[in-house]
């Protein structure tokens, strides 16, 4: 099988994978009508099909804001709680008791077809129980991780609010920088403390040659 002919962009070596039939790259190199995929920490374990999507949200100045998804688990607690059965656990429970006692009472009476009916309503109570348990437990994930999410977006709101952006930060600085420069008159004294906030914070506006 011919090897691929894609070279990598870092090193310049060629690709060891194999071509796919009928290309003369492999699928991560954009065979089969997709593109080669962007790089990024997972983008080699993701198909080609998922590179655009892939390439798009690391692009998204909105990528690490959770609103959307917790919009879409509440969603869908809303469909699973729609999807509970308005049964009881404790009704359930009393219909499989019951259908136990008819069982009991056509054994007794050595009837098969009282047995067998008792019996396959016996069957169809339990699954009824174990579907409802099925929805119950994945309403409780849901909640869980609408709860896990509404957590992370609170940090990184929070978070959002204690940072300072660039422009802040520089303004800051160059206030800072001000007030030291009505103190300390001494040239000598001024530049020292200058060139440790640049090094500390990179050059102001003021600081930067024209």
């Amino acid at each position: 099988m011919p090897r691929c002919t894609a070279k990598s962009k870092r090193s310049g070596e060629r690709c060891r994978r194999h071509a796919a039939p009928g290309a003369s790259v492999c699928h991560m190199h954009g065979a089969g009508g997709g593109r080669p995929l962007a790089h990024g920490r997972y983008s080699k374990f993701l198909p080609v099909r998922l590179a655009a999507d892939y390439a798009a949200a690391l692009q998204d100045p909105d990528l690490a804001d959770l609103e959307g998804e917790i919009g879409v688990v509440q969603a869908l607690v809303y469909e699973a709680a729609r999807e509970l059965d308005e049964q009881s656990g404790a009704h359930l429970w009393g219909l499989i008791g019951q259908g136990c006692d008819r069982l009991e009472r056509a054994i007794a009476d050595d009837d098969a077809d009282a047995a067998i009916a008792a019996l396959a309503a016996l069957r169809n109570t339990v699954a009824r129980g174990r579907s409802a348990a099925d929805k119950e437990a994945r309403l409780l994930r849901l909640i869980a991780r609408k709860e896990s999410l509404a957590l992370s977006q609170a940090k990184r709101l929070a978070a959002a609010e204690h940072s300072l952006s660039a422009k802040e930060a520089n303004a800051l600085v160059a206030a800072l920088l001000a007030s030291v420069r009505e103190v300390i008159r001494d040239r000598t004294q001024l530049a020292a403390v200058q060139k440790a906030f640049v090094r500390l914070c990179g050059p102001t506006d003021r600081d930067r040659p024209a």
